[in-house]
């Protein structure tokens, strides 16, 4: 159960390293993530910027 708790908190850390290399995110001065209006909506193609919260939620919630 560690062993797996490890595995995915790697794949949380790499996964944010590579939203805000991208620029679909950026991270606050509280360490907490916000989508960047150009990066993230400009590929969701005009989707509402709380589903795109949501869905980044779930995301980092999944892989904790």
């Amino acid at each position: 159960m560690v062993e797996h708790m490890a595995m995915a908190d790697a794949a949380l850390r790499l996964v944010t390293a590579r939203a805000v290399a991208s620029g679909l995110v950026v991270q606050g001065a509280d360490g907490g993530l916000r989508l960047s209006g150009a990066g993230l909506r400009a590929r969701l193609w005009g989707s509402r910027q709380a589903d795109a919260d949501a869905a980044l939620g779930w995301l980092r919630g999944a892989l904790r």
